[in-house]
């Protein structure tokens, strides 16, 4: 009922959209969350934040934390719905740790490192050439954090976990539906500039359609692996798959298109074996054929991924980075500083700083503004969160679907680092760390599995 409400009431509402209905969404989806947690259903608590996260329009409606700068024209709050969620989730975990008389924490390379990075990044503030920004930056990092402890703290066995992807590659085929209208009826939500170039982009509840993009690549990829996992219902997932592949054709996003592809190669590589597997990977070269040759608009846009005039600024903006890097490389600016950095005390390094400032390379900016500490933090949890996504993956003593999800998970974090050097967002999106939380449940439940233990908190895959 908690999703019913909260959830669908959300996604019906985006086509009449009022500011005083808006904001009763709001407070219906809070209603939702806290009725789920004192009725036991816990099992919805992340459910319910997969499906409200990517309505980013709701920055609209919120009254409360705006901005200090217009965004695009738009007045936009520092909150939406989804972030909204993740605070009455984590204020329940609280609440009920209080009840039992202790707080319980994840513990291992991956919380640790995590807490480091935004523990840096929060003290960066310090001495942050860009104050305001800086806080807004932090602030996100803290909700990022923040939303992956409650995915592991609520998703605390493979059947929540598997139920986290289900519900991921529901909301992408949503998602999906609604672009396709979209793209065929020139409706916007927002952003109406991005139907009126030369190339049509859906960004649909979304902000920027790469952002889109990121989200539904994650939902393929997880198709991806499971639909090559034994005892797997193919019907579902095939579904869920070809509408986020429609999805993201219409993104038109480049580096979404990319990302994908190198997950799929990285897939085929790594852990297409037998014969489902190797199939599905033929029926993707297949595809990507016919879909150059239905949709020649495609491969125009992918010719152009080189060129000088659509690569625009975006060397420029790297240079400056690393520039700013060479003469800070210890701490680097602080946190959220490259915008005004490169718009005054280095403008003699970044000749365009009257056009765009925001960098499109998130290791340039982390490089600029925390330095080589904040960047060696950055690989060091990434190479922990893939090598224990790889260890999992590979262990034949899990089950398929266990194997199965943390191929996706390592998979997800593979294109979103790399949409990460094209969109300049990588740790600031809430979407990797959401894949960071689910492997630490996967590697904890493996964990307890080979010592022969129950997971926490078993829920029947049936139910889940």
């Amino acid at each position: 009922m908690a999703i019913i409400v909260g959830g669908a009431a959300g996604w019906l509402s985006i086509w009449n959209i009022t500011l005083p209905v808006a904001q009763a969404i709001v407070a219906v989806a809070g209603i939702a969350l806290i009725l789920s947690a004192m009725f036991g259903r816990t099992d919805l608590l992340v459910p319910t934040i997969i499906i409200t996260t990517p309505i980013e329009i709701s920055k609209l409606w919120i009254p409360i934390l705006k901005a200090p700068s217009s965004w695009y024209g738009y007045d936009v709050s520092l909150l939406d719905v989804g972030r909204v969620s993740i605070v009455l989730a984590l204020g329940l975990w609280l609440a009920r740790s209080m009840v039992i008389g202790r707080v319980t924490f994840a513990r291992g390379k991956i919380p640790f490192l995590a807490i480091a990075l935004v523990g840096f990044a929060i003290v960066s503030l310090v001495y942050t050439f860009d104050p305001i920004r800086g806080r807004n930056e932090a602030l996100r990092l803290f909700f990022n954090l923040a939303l992956m402890f409650v995915v592991a703290r609520f998703s605390r066995s493979e059947g929540r976990v598997y139920a986290l992807a289900s519900v991921w590659m529901a909301v992408a085929s949503i998602l999906s539906i609604v672009a396709l209208w979209q793209y065929t009826s020139s409706v916007s939500f927002w952003n109406p500039q991005l139907q009126e170039g030369a190339t049509r982009r859906i960004n649909a509840t979304f902000a920027d359609p790469n952002t889109f993009a990121s989200f539904l690549n994650v939902a393929a990829l997880f198709g991806v692996c499971l639909l090559a996992t034994r005892r797997e219902r193919p019907a579902p997932w095939s579904l869920g798959l070809g509408l986020s592949l429609a999805g993201l054709v219409v993104t038109y996003s480049r580096s979404g298109w990319l990302a994908f592809a190198i997950g799929v190669a990285v897939w085929g590589i790594l852990f297409a074996r037998g014969a489902r597997a190797l199939a599905l990977f033929g029926l993707f070269l297949i595809g990507a054929v016919a879909v150059l040759i239905a949709v020649p608009s495609i491969g125009e846009r992918l010719a152009t991924l080189d060129s000088y005039d659509n690569l625009s600024v975006r060397p420029w903006l790297i240079q400056a980075g690393l520039t700013i890097f060479g003469e800070h490389p210890i701490g680097g600016l602080g946190i959220g500083s490259f915008q005004l950095a490169v718009a005054t005390d280095y403008a003699w390094a970044y000749p365009f700083w009257w056009y765009v400032t925001a960098s499109h390379t998130s290791f340039v900016t982390t490089l600029a503004e925390l330095g080589i500490v904040g960047m060696t933090i950055t690989l060091l949890l990434l190479a922990a969160a893939l090598y224990r996504a790889w260890g999992i993956a590979c262990d034949k003593a899990q089950t398929p679907r266990t194997r199965g999800l943390a191929r996706g998970a390592l998979l997800g974090i593979v294109v979103l680092v790399i949409a990460g050097q094209t969109i300049g967002a990588l740790f600031e999106e809430p979407y990797i760390w959401m894949l960071l939380g689910a492997l630490m449940v996967l590697g904890r439940s493996g964990a307890r599995q080979r010592l022969g233990e129950d997971a926490l908190a078993p829920v029947d895959d049936r139910l889940a």
